[in-house]
C-alpha cells in the first residue's frame, strides 16, 4: 500500500484545519497519519480491510478504554478508519523504569480479562483462529522472514502442520485484546490509560494476551526473567501455575498473522 494519501471526501470535514503527520504502525502493513491542529488529535488507519477492528472497537467502546470511532469509510481498494487519541503514552516509554512497566502491563491484562465475556460477539477461539491461519497459509500471506529467531528457516506450511499437531486440549475462555504488546498499551498518571490495536479482540484463551505479554517483555525490556515472574505475579499466576507449553503454542500461532 503506498504512503501517499488519497483522503476521501467523506472524511475531510473531521480533519479541517488539521495536518496530518505520517507514523510508523509495527508491522501490520497499515498506514496511520496523527492528525493535528486545532481540533482533538485524531488517528486515521488506511488498509485493505478493516472490518473487524471497527467493530471490536465499537463493542469494547462501553467496555475500556480504546479510541472511538469517529468516521468509518471504506472504497473497493482501501479501508479509511478515523479514531480519536488515548490519552498517555504507549508502555515502550518505559523502558527505563520495567518493574512499573511490567506491573502496569499485568494491571492493564486484568482489566481486559475482566471484560464479561457473555454477549461479546467477536470470537477468537481457536476453532475460528486456527481456520484463519490456515486461510493466510493458502493464501500465500504468512512472512516466513518474519518468524521468531528459533522458527527462521522453515516454511508456513511446516509451522501449521505443528499448529495442529500441538493445540491444546482445552481452552481458557476470556475476552482477548488479541495482541498484547507494549506499543499497543498506554499509561498516563500511573495506571493504565487505554488500550489500541484492538482488531483481533474477542472470547479466546487467555494464554493469547499471556503469551504475546511475555514475548513483548522480553523483547522490548530484555531477556531478564525476573520481568516475566513479576507480569505473571502481578497478573495472578503464581510460577508454578504457568502453562509454559501454551505461552510457546500461542507465540506459533501468532507467527500466521
Amino acid at each position: 500500500m503506498s504512503n501517499e494519501l488519497h483522503l476521501p471526501t467523506t472524511l475531510q470535514p473531521y480533519l479541517q484545519h488539521m495536518t496530518p503527520e505520517p507514523i510508523f504502525d509495527g508491522y501490520s502493513g497499515a498506514k496511520v497519519w496523527r492528525w493535528t491542529g486545532q481540533n482533538p488529535t485524531l488517528y486515521l488507519k488506511v488498509d485493505t480491510d478493516l472490518r473487524r477492528e471497527k467493530d471490536c472497537l465499537m463493542w469494547l467502546k462501553d467496555e475500556i478504554a480504546v479510541p472511538q470511532v469517529v468516521a468509518w469509510h471504506k472504497t473497493p481498494t482501501a479501508h479509511y478508519l478515523l479514531m480519536t487519541e488515548i490519552t498517555g503514552i504507549d508502555a515502550t516509554s518505559f523502558e527505563h523504569d520495567p518493574a512499573t512497566c511490567v506491573r502496569l502491563m499485568a494491571q492493564g491484562l486484568r482489566e481486559f480479562h475482566a471484560i464479561p465475556m457473555a454477549n461479546c460477539p467477536l470470537d477468537r477461539r481457536l476453532d475460528v483462529v486456527i481456520d484463519a491461519a490456515r486461510a493466510n497459509v493458502e493464501q500465500g500471506l504468512v512472512n516466513a522472514n518474519d518468524f521468531d529467531s528459533q522458527r527462521l528457516g522453515r516454511t508456513a506450511v511446516d509451522l501449521y502442520a505443528e499448529l495442529l499437531a500441538t493445540r491444546p486440549a482445552s481452552e481458557d475462555l476470556v475476552v482477548v485484546h488479541g495482541d498484547y504488546c507494549l506499543p499497543n498499551i498506554f499509561f498516563a498518571g500511573g495506571r493504565v490509560s487505554g488500550f489500541i490495536d484492538v482488531g483481533r479482540a474477542g472470547v479466546g484463551d487467555r494464554y493469547i494476551d499471556l503469551a504475546l505479554a511475555v514475548r513483548s517483555i522480553l523483547y522490548n525490556l530484555g531477556d531478564d526473567p525476573q520481568w516475566i515472574d513479576l507480569f505473571f505475579a502481578e497478573y495472578g499466576i503464581s510460577t508454578s501455575e504457568i502453562d509454559w507449553a501454551k505461552v510457546e503454542y500461542f507465540k506459533l500461532l501468532d507467527e500466521f498473522f
